[in-house]
């Protein structure tokens, strides 16, 4: 998908009403103002994005957020997609961030969203940034159709949305790729390329994804060795996304999946929007995780908010 123009010019340099803040692009370097920013507002951050995007996690450490903003600083470099860091002007504090996001849901060509910490929540600066994102929007950045998340429509209502055609075009041409052979190839040559590391468009529901192949595994008798460690998982989800911000869990149903079942399905799985630079967020929650919590749930026959706490939240599975 090309969302942007190829002669487009991103701004450097945005400053807000009265000097006293700006904008600017994140870069790996403002690590040291951005965590504390981030953590020091996460609770409230995690009501407004987590559900959409699972960030940012209670256990998100200084390494993961220096590897978000690395990724950050390459995607805005490649125009992938845009993250704007809300400074005072002397730059000693990140105070906020502005993203800017390809369309993952339909309707739109541009999906923005943003952020204050908590100390600003009400004050004189959010409400400067608050009127100043879609003016400079609308002057500067060639969308027709941005939509702005959490504003013009509540982060539920847009999660409620459809795929935005590209990802449904892309999830269908992956699926041709895995009958004629060549998801290998596929695999191998998005793995190659630039990877797109911590920060969730969110963890949508993979069961409408499954081809009927996978369900037929979740009642395969095989011997598992409970309480054993899980070992570090190879999903798309851990290895380039967010989920190693949260918790290992240890396999202890006879549900869960062994070395060789999950070796079997990972194949199958689609390779997410963001992971192939076509928007969204990386996702927060472990793939191998939420397939065995799907997995329990078929074999106990439960509800989806009785789940064992050691699995990912019942509201993300």
């Amino acid at each position: 998908m090309s969302w942007l123009p190829d002669d487009f010019v991103h701004p450097v340099l945005v400053p807000l009403p009265g000097g006293g803040h700006h904008l600017r692009p994140i870069r790996e370097a403002d690590t040291p103002l951005d965590y504390p920013a981030v953590m020091g507002s996460r609770e409230r951050l995690w009501t407004i994005f987590g559900p959409a995007w699972g960030w940012p996690a209670a256990t998100m450490t200084y390494e993961a957020d220096q590897a978000d903003l690395l990724r950050h600083e390459k995607e805005i470099a490649a125009h992938q997609s845009f993250n704007y860091a809300l400074f005072d002007a002397a730059e000693t504090a990140l105070l906020g961030c502005v993203y800017i996001d390809p369309p993952e849901r339909a309707g739109a060509d541009g999906e923005i969203s943003w952020w204050v910490v908590d100390e600003l929540v009400g004050s004189k600066v959010e409400q400067a940034l608050d009127a100043l994102v879609p003016q400079w929007i609308a002057a500067d950045w060639p969308f027709e159709q941005p939509r702005f998340l959490g504003r013009e429509i509540s982060w539920s209502d847009w999660l409620a949305l459809p795929e935005h055609p590209d990802t449904v075009v892309a999830r269908s041409d992956l699926e041709g790729c895995r009958s004629n052979g060549s998801l290998d190839r596929v695999t191998a040559s998005v793995s190659a390329r630039e990877s797109r590391a911590p920060g969730s468009s969110g963890v949508r529901s993979h069961s409408e994804w499954f081809p009927e192949a996978l369900l037929s595994l979740l009642y395969v008798p095989e011997h598992v060795d409970f309480n054993s460690p899980a070992v570090s998982c190879d999903c798309l989800a851990h290895v380039y996304g967010n989920a190693a911000d949260h918790p290992d869990r240890v396999r202890r149903y006879p549900s869960d999946m062994t070395d060789a079942e999950w070796a079997a399905v990972r194949p199958l799985l689609p390779v997410p929007a963001w992971f192939q630079g076509r928007g969204g967020q990386p996702e927060g929650y472990c793939h191998r995780q939420l397939l065995d919590a799907i997995r329990y749930l078929v074999a106990g026959g439960i509800s989806w908010r009785a789940m064992p706490a050691d699995f990912p939240a019942w509201a993300r599975v």
